[in-house]
């Protein structure tokens, strides 16, 4: 029962990205409970003239190297039917394993597959890299700070 339910689920993505002229992609590292490295990837779509966020998938890969992560991203999309000429949006953190300006997963795509490709750094990476800085600037938040990584919280 399961199986035919995620079936028809990945059916109805599946044609939703056909259907979509134009795709972005959301992509961050992360680890799982086995402390492998994994790739979770996020598609952005066109769907009735909105945009659309899906779940693609979430990876083991072998490292987190611009390579590694550009090749996994090119066999993702190739098995769900997507040309990587269509991919014209990367948002991921502001690594710069992701966003190198010379070796970056975004310039790789750039140069290599993805002519058209806007790179940015996502909102919610941002925010939290901002709100990290501000705080240190606040002395009572310092020493919470302190406190707790002494205490090893």
């Amino acid at each position: 029962m399961e199986e035919v339910i995620a079936m028809t689920i990945t059916r109805t993505i599946d044609d939703r990205i056909t259907n979509s002229k134009y795709v972005g992609l959301i992509v961050d590292e992360t680890t799982n409970i086995k402390v492998e490295k994994m790739l979770i990837t996020y598609l952005t779509l066109q769907h009735k003239g909105e945009p659309e966020t899906v779940f693609i998938g979430n990876y083991v890969i072998p490292s987190g190297t611009a390579e590694c992560i550009t090749t996994k991203i090119k066999d993702v999309l190739s098995g769900r039917g997507v040309a990587m000429a269509r991919v014209v949006g990367l948002g991921s953190d502001g690594a710069n394993v992701m966003l190198g300006r010379k070796a970056g997963v975004a310039q790789k795509m750039r140069l290599n597959d993805c002519p058209y490709l806007v790179n940015i750094h996502c909102g919610a990476h941002r925010t939290a890299l901002a709100a990290h800085d501000a705080s240190k600037a606040v002395r009572e938040i310092s020493a919470y700070v302190a406190t707790n990584n002494a205490a090893g919280l």
